[in-house]
């Protein structure tokens, strides 16, 4: 199974990463601007392999939309919506509203 994963965090820190049956493929080291690969030695030149990716590029743009999410919950957990109480309605009918076939044969 493949996992995508982004993660952006409160100090500003991202980290974005795929991983393969649960071995990780790569990660981006954003700080190096670097897409860094942990596949096998066999593999000598993995950069090739993905090169038509675009990874790093998708990881800065993934990043983007994680670092807005992550601003928006935080806003969001420090202003939390005004709970209201609970919504009841009541309806009442008169008696001379109902049929009388209803109330002598029943429902």
């Amino acid at each position: 199974m493949k996992v995508y994963m982004v993660g952006c965090f409160e100090d500003g820190t991202s980290e974005v990463q795929l991983e393969f049956d649960a071995d990780k493929m790569f990660y981006v080291d954003f700080q190096r601007r670097d897409v860094v690969y942990t596949l096998p030695k066999f593999l000598k030149y993995p950069g090739e392999i993905f090169e038509s990716m675009r990874l790093y590029h998708n990881a800065e743009e993934n990043q983007k939309v994680c670092n807005g999410m992550l601003a928006f919950l935080i806003a969001e957990e420090k202003n939390p919506p005004e709970e209201k109480g609970r919504l009841t309605s009541t309806y009442t009918r008169l008696c001379s509203d109902v049929d009388d076939n209803i109330l002598t044969k029943g429902f």
